[in-house]
């Protein structure tokens, strides 16, 4: 009897260690996990400013940063730059395990369909948010096509609709219901409900979502289950939060708890220290990778790491090795320099302006006072719509798309007949990022605070989220938008033709 005790002992001691050991294992793996997050604040809306959204992105943002998440971040942003930083988030997703997004901001649901709204989004009619605003079908769409191992959205975005005149019935408030495979979701409120922004510095659900987070060894599940257990007590049982989780087997946790092996094992290590970033599980002889993370001024410059294929993008992780980088950005001269990549590196690059001169030069003509001549490109741009200081950005006269293009045909203006409204790329090339209110060439002096149409129209493309702003396509499909820009800080947006705004002529060689 004592024999089949010792055995059984025996092997229950085995079973523990070989527990102990897998769970340690599996948190290890956890530990060296890519986790790239997409933060959004939107509060300056025109018809319905909020009050929390920035502090509460903010927020989340730093404790993601502090749970070893990259963090693309953005708050007040526009169509564009919503576009362009979700472009960023999807391409660094592409290397990472774990995705999340979180929203904080208006969005409404169309049809069984949710938006997100970018601020200065010019809505006035239900086909307008289909242009002015952002899918979340699109965006779920590209980070699946990333197959990562889990996606997290996590959206405080169910407030009042600032909108309901623009959808059909008038809708309050509220998102409608979302699956998808491979998604753990969680909205502020039920579907069609509506989240409050809170009192204090956080809103409800985020308050409690930045509680949670923080907790050692949480469970994604049990963080979310939490949340919603708190938010509906203090709402009074007001604001019950949803959640949908679509990830099946696995586990995550925001704040991984700490790995311990059986006292007995012969894998106990000392699991605290950093390590270079690596396929855990792989052979050891693979070359380690470092993490590469650029900051520049100004912040919109544009890298490149020009002998590797993969764009560059931050938290960016690298073999051992030399990397050509090159920066770019409008009024700025290039930066080009070899970089030797042999531990985790943080740069940060400081543009040196380009001359008045070489920037934007031009040539001044005798009917300065009613446009000019850029030598760059040779086209001669109308100076002379708005009459008042770029100061005061008083608004001139604004026409809808189709006026806009007769005015500029039909101008007579220094003597010349053949004006004509200009192209995006034309539009495009005058908008200086060097500068702010206004984002334009120094040498044009009349500027309106609305947006400038161009000639370009949208050509609708079904084929994916993102659709190249200077391309053309063979679809027939009749146009209803055009591309415009506000020279406000140089954003470029669509714009449906009966919208009012800005016409700055051009004339010249297309």
């Amino acid at each position: 009897m004592r024999i089949i005790f010792l055995i059984l002992l025996i092997f229950f001691n085995l079973l523990a260690d070989a527990e102990y050991s897998d769970r340690a294992l599996q948190l290890k793996k956890m530990q060296h996990e890519g986790r790239v997050a997409l933060v959004i604040g939107n509060a300056n809306y025109k018809r319905q400013a909020l009050k929390n959204p920035l502090n509460d992105a903010w927020a989340v943002k730093k404790e993601l940063e502090n749970r070893n998440f990259n963090v693309f971040y953005i708050e007040n942003a526009s169509r564009r730059i919503m576009i362009q930083t979700i472009e960023k988030f999807i391409d660094a997703l592409e290397h990472s395990s774990i995705g999340l997004v979180y929203y904080a901001g208006h969005g409404v649901e169309v049809n069984g369909e949710n938006f997100l709204i970018p601020v200065g989004a010019n809505i006035e009619s239900e086909m307008d948010i289909k242009y002015e605003a952002i899918s979340m079908n699109r965006l779920i769409s590209d980070m699946q096509r990333t197959r990562s191992r889990l996606n997290i959205l996590v959206m405080d975005a169910c407030r009042n609709n600032p909108y309901r005149g623009a959808t059909r019935g008038g809708a309050s408030g509220g998102l409608a219901n979302v699956e998808a495979e491979g998604f753990f979701i969680a909205f502020a409120t039920a579907p069609g409900k509506v989240a409050k922004d809170g009192d204090g510095k956080h809103g409800l659900f985020t308050k409690y979502f930045l509680k949670y987070i923080k907790k050692e060894g949480m469970p994604l599940r049990e963080v979310f289950h939490n949340v919603r257990q708190s938010v509906y007590k203090e709402s009074h049982k007001e604001q019950l939060p949803l959640v949908r989780n679509g990830i099946g087997m696995g586990e995550f946790y925001f704040t991984l708890p700490k790995i311990t092996y059986n006292s007995k094992s012969s894998e106990k290590r000392d699991v605290e220290k950093p390590t270079q970033v690596l396929d855990v599980g792989k052979e050891q002889s693979r070359p380690l990778k470092y993490l590469l993370n650029i900051s520049t001024n100004p912040k919109n410059a544009h890298i490149y790491i020009t002998n590797i294929k993969p764009k560059y993008y931050d938290g960016m992780e690298l073999a051992h090795g030399s990397y050509n980088l090159k920066v770019v950005a409008s009024g700025y001269k290039t930066y080009r320099k070899t970089i030797e990549l042999n531990e985790n590196t943080k740069l940060h690059i400081e543009l040196e302006r380009e001359s008045e001169d070489v920037a934007s030069k031009s040539i001044a003509t005798k009917n300065s006072d009613m446009y000019w001549q850029d030598s760059k490109s040779g086209l001669f741009w109308q100076d002379d719509v708005q009459k008042t200081s770029i100061i005061n950005w008083t608004d001139a006269k604004a026409v809808v798309w189709s006026e806009a293009k007769s005015y500029c045909e039909n101008l007579d203006l220094g003597g010349f007949r053949d004006w004509r409204l200009p192209t995006l790329p034309e539009l495009f090339s005058i908008v200086d990022y060097s500068r702010y209110q206004p984002a334009i060439n120094p040498h044009i002096k009349n500027v309106a605070s609305g947006f400038y149409w161009s000639a370009s129209e949208v050509v609708a493309d079904t084929s994916g989220f993102f659709s190249n702003l200077f391309s053309s396509s063979d679809k027939k499909v009749k146009p209803t938008q055009a591309w415009v820009i506000y020279f406000l800080d140089g954003s470029t947006e669509t714009a449906t033709f009966t919208t009012d705004g800005h016409v700055r002529c051009v004339r010249g060689e297309r």
